[in-house]
């Protein structure tokens, strides 16, 4: 939900009541039925904008909302539900390997980031810290290495 692009919504609306009103009048409509059409038109492109504010507002109180760790460090909250990203447009690689996680260990002092105590590659998860299903990529950067009791405290403190 934080990539709403209300130029799309708004041009998606503006071809819609162009198309309904060519309907209107190919059919023998009169001006005003083919005003009433518009009239309804931009009460959809109303409310659509306001949906698309409200839920830009929702994405970013839910972004803005942090795990506090053990160590101190915090964390973005994991969204909730389905993601705002079709499962096709994700990132193709979901899971970080073994060689990557020994990777990141060994350049970030070879301990979990969440309670920095000492840990190998078989011990850390790898956690997205943007969320996948919303667009997070399996990468270095988006990743942190959190043992298996601090990867289940962000994920049960995040809800």
């Amino acid at each position: 939900m934080t990539d709403v692009d209300v130029g799309s919504i708004g041009a998606s609306a503006a071809l819609g009541a162009a198309t309904s009103g060519l309907s209107v009048l190919k059919a023998g409509g009169s001006i005003a039925k083919l005003g009433a059409a518009a009239t309804k038109v931009n009460k959809t492109e109303q409310t659509v904008a306001k949906v698309a504010v409200a839920g830009k507002r929702v994405a970013d109180k839910v972004s803005e909302a942090k795990v506090k760790m053990p160590n101190g460090s915090e964390l973005p909250a994991p969204g909730k539900g389905k993601g705002s990203v079709p499962p096709g447009q994700r990132d193709k690689k979901r899971v970080v390997s073994n060689s990557e996680k020994q990777e990141m260990l060994n350049e970030r002092g070879g301990k979990c980031e969440g309670c920095d105590t000492p840990a190998t590659a078989k011990d850390v998860k790898g956690h997205h810290i943007k969320r996948h299903a919303d667009g997070g990529a399996t990468t270095k950067e988006n990743t942190a290495n959190l043992c298996t009791d601090c990867h289940k405290l962000v994920h049960k403190n995040g809800q």
